[in-house]
This record gives C-alpha cells, sequence and structure tokens, in this order.
C-alpha cells in the first residue's frame, strides 16, 4: 500500500520528466565530462570544484553509468528519493497511526508542488538521509544512526546541525557519550571525501560553497537576511493562493502543538524544532542566498505536521458526530 500510495509521486515524475535546473545541469555536466573520460571537472583541464553534494554526484555517476540518458537518470534518482524518503518519514512520524493515515501523508507529501522543484538537485537524497538518522534514533540503532550521519554530511553539509541535536539527545537520554564506534565510519567517510578533494581540487571544501559564504558576507547578494526573504515561494509552490498556504500553514501549527502535547512523544518533535532552528540560523547570520531547495527540511516537516493536524481534525469531527452525522464528518 505504501507503494501504491507513490504511484501519484512516480506519475508527476513521469510529467515531469524534462525538467531541468540550471545547478542540475552543473551537476550533469561535471558527469558527462568523467563519464566521457575527462576527469570530475565542469571545464575539461580544469580542476575546480562545484560540487556541493559529493554522495549525490557519485550516485549520479553510478546511475549515469547504467542509464545512458544524464536527464532520464537525474529525474529517476530524484523520484526514488523522493518515494523512500516519504516512506521513512512514514515509519518515523506515523507508525502508531493507522494505514490511511501513513497512506495520506505518502498522497499529501507525494504531490506537493514545491519538491518537484528541486528535482536534479541532492534535495531528496538529503530528505532522505534526514529521514533515516532520525529513524535510527527512534529505534536506538547508534551503529546504522553513525553511518547515516555520515552519509547526510556528505549530501549536504547542513546535516551536521541534524547531527548535532541527535548528539546531544543521545546525551540527555542516556547520561553519556557514544560509544567510539559509532564515530568511526562517519569519520572515514567524511575524511575520505575530504583527503579526495585536497588531492583532486586542491582544496578540502567546495569552491562554490565557500563562494556563497563569503557572497553573503560581502553584502553582494544584499543585506537583511536574504534566507527569509522567500515570498517568491508563494507562487512558485502555492500558484500565488493564500488560501493554500493558509490551509497548511494552520495545519501544520495544529499538528505540532497535538504533537508535542502527547506524553513519551515530545523528543523527536523537539529535535525536529532544534535541527531547524539552528539551520535556519546558519543561513541567516551568514547571509547566504535564499536558494530555493534549501527549504526542503520546513516543508517535509510541514507536511508531517499537516497529516497530523488532518488525523486531529478527523477524530474530533467523528467524537462529535458520531454515527448520526457521519456523513457530514
Amino acid at each position: 500500500l505504501y507503494l501504491l500510495s507513490c504511484l501519484p509521486l512516480f506519475y508527476l515524475a513521469w510529467v515531469n520528466r524534462n525538467y531541468q535546473l540550471d545547478d542540475a545541469l552543473i551537476y550533469l555536466r561535471y558527469v558527462r565530462n568523467f563519464l566521457n573520460g575527462e576527469g570530475l571537472v565542469y571545464n575539461p583541464g580544469i580542476y575546480f570544484n562545484g560540487l556541493t553534494s559529493p554522495l549525490y554526484s557519485y550516485l549520479m555517476i553510478l546511475s549515469g553509468a547504467l542509464i545512458k540518458n544524464l536527464q532520464t537518470a537525474n529525474i529517476l534518482l530524484a523520484a526514488i528519493f523522493h518515494a523512500s524518503a516519504l516512506i521513512v518519514f512514514t515509519e518515523v512520524f506515523f507508525i502508531k497511526r493507522s494505514l490511511a493515515a501513513r497512506c495520506l501523508f505518502i498522497i499529501l507529501a507525494g504531490t506537493f508542488p514545491y519538491f518537484f522543484l528541486v528535482y536534479g538537485m541532492e534535495t531528496p537524497l538529503f530528505m532522505l538521509m534526514i529521514g533515516l538518522c532520525l529513524y535510527c534514533y527512534r529505534i536506538e540503532q547508534y551503529f546504522w544512526l553513525g553511518v547515516f550521519s555520515g552519509l547526510l554530511i556528505l549530501t549536504r553539509v547542513e546535516g551536521i546541525f541534524l547531527v548535532s541535536v541527535l548528539l546531544v539527545g543521545y546525551l540527555i537520554r542516556h547520561r553519556r557519550l557514544p560509544a567510539y564506534q559509532y564515530f568511526i565510519i562517519p569519520f572515514c567517510l567524511v575524511a575520505a571525501n575530504l583527503i579526495f578533494n585536497r588531492l583532486y581540487y586542491g582544496a578540502y571544501l567546495p569552491a562554490t560553497g565557500s563562494a556563497k559564504v563569503w557572497q553573503g558576507q560581502s553584502g553582494l547578494w544584499g543585506e537583511g537576511w536574504l534566507f527569509l526573504q522567500a515570498g517568491y515561494l508563494s507562487g512558485w509552490v502555492f500558484g500565488s493562493n493564500r488560501l493554500y498556504l493558509f490551509t497548511i500553514a494552520t495545519l501544520a501549527l495544529l499538528g505540532f502543538i497535538n504533537s508535542i502535547r502527547i506524553a513519551g512523544n515530545r523528543e523527536i518533535h523537539w529535535i525536529i524544532a532544534a535541527f531547524l532552528i539552528s539551520y535556519s540560523c546558519f543561513f541567516i547570520f551568514l547571509n547566504i542566498p535564499n536558494y530555493h531547495w534549501y527549504y526542503a527540511p520546513y516543508f517535509i516537516f510541514s507536511l508531517v505536521y499537516c497529516t497530523v493536524g488532518i488525523i486531529f481534525l478527523a477524530n474530533r469531527l467523528n467524537r462529535i458526530f458520531r454515527n448520526r452525522w457521519l456523513w457530514a464528518a
């Protein structure tokens, strides 16, 4: 039933199969040059690191080797990661809910316009890794949490904020640091990528990532906390429909309030709040430009709480109307 609930997502991905985002085309050019034997470069012979997501780059190389059409491989990977992320989020947040509630979340998040605007970028993979880290933390599989934490950081370096919050959560939960064995694999994964960057490109970090920070600090993109200037998403995502935006926001707020009221279920929700706050501060105080794919965590968690809000209202209406007015509910 999870897979059946993903069918609208896969249909919309097929409709969206020719979508090309400018930064996604940068990935494709690096991959194309690599597969043509010219190295992992944008321009042959010039070793400039513009790949801000190493893990996504390597997965694109693998899929590009299997599927010769890189555009097809790009969209297919995005759809698979998107669907996988929703299934993992379902297991994290709705495991105690009815099957109908779980499928409702997959359908809502699988048809939400925003996610199709980031196809071709590492964003669906980033959401999947966030979900896997939260899932491993919830079931206390700390070895795998370490593995996925390393992969999360290799997907986007901002994943370090979730890893940090989960580490604090572990300290509060167990009153001690995790065993050192849990740090070995993530350390090796991140270190291997840094060493590769230094040997291949001459610098540990991608030049484009550093450039965004420097340009933000210099005021080149303007002043006034650019990351908060996301009003353009109202038109892109919600079609400038204020009722649509208000409905999602209201249901999400209702769902979050209802979630933290349930005893024994609050920890994960405060972890999410702490992650989003620290994630936001990184972009706001460094004045980093407001590229639309940076907002993915807000949308995916909003839809989680939006679904909780819908379930809450449905249960309330069911109690009010009971069998007499069930059709109205």
